[in-house]
């Protein structure tokens, strides 16, 4: 099966935009195809419209755009389903969580490493009723210990069997989080 050269983001684009500003219009919209390709027809129309409603400019859109676009739309549409078995996942946990973690627990678990541990605690204590309700001393140490292993994990101290690859990125990706998180409590 050949790779298609425009999509539905690439054509609406190009109605409203024109052509792009390149020695090849054509390779251009094509390397944008090749990177859109893999959303949905409906997710590239989505994003088009997303583009459209929110652009400030008559130019194109940087690739980084059309992304951003397609991901914020994919996870606008699948956020409710998951929220609804994990109510811990909703904008509102998630912001009850970044509140108490601006705290001075918070800051002790940043400079310790166990700030997103402290953060997904937070979130759940939001889903259970119980927001900004502080770990105990069991489940602190317990939250300091999955820091510990995820950070292994990180370095690649840590044999992960044939995902290894994969759990290695995840585990990177929790500690980058936790970076971020980091970030909003230590001033």
């Amino acid at each position: 099966m050949t790779e298609r050269t425009t999509n539905p983001l690439t054509e609406r684009l190009g109605i409203i935009y024109g052509k792009p500003d390149s020695a090849d219009p054509v390779a251009f919209i094509a390397a944008y195809a090749k990177i859109t390709n893999k959303y949905a027809d409906s997710e590239l129309e989505a994003a088009a419209e997303r583009i459209l409603k929110t652009r400030k400019v008559r130019s194109w859109p940087t690739v980084g755009e059309c992304v951003a676009a397609l991901e914020d739309h994919r996870a606008e549409r699948y956020r409710p389903a998951v929220v609804s078995k994990h109510p811990e996942w909703s904008q509102e946990a998630e912001a009850s969580a970044d509140k108490a973690i601006d705290s001075d627990i918070g800051r002790q678990a940043a400079q310790q490493g166990w700030l997103l541990g402290l953060h997904n605690h937070f979130r759940r204590m939001y889903a259970a009723k119980t927001p900004g309700r502080l770990p105990t001393s069991h489940e602190t140490v317990k939250l300091m210990k999955d820091a510990k292993y995820v950070q292994q994990c990180a370095d690649g101290a840590v044999a992960m069997g044939h995902q290894h690859e994969a759990l290695l990125k995840y585990a990177r990706s929790m500690r980058a989080k936790e970076s971020e998180l980091g970030r909003k409590v230590v001033r």
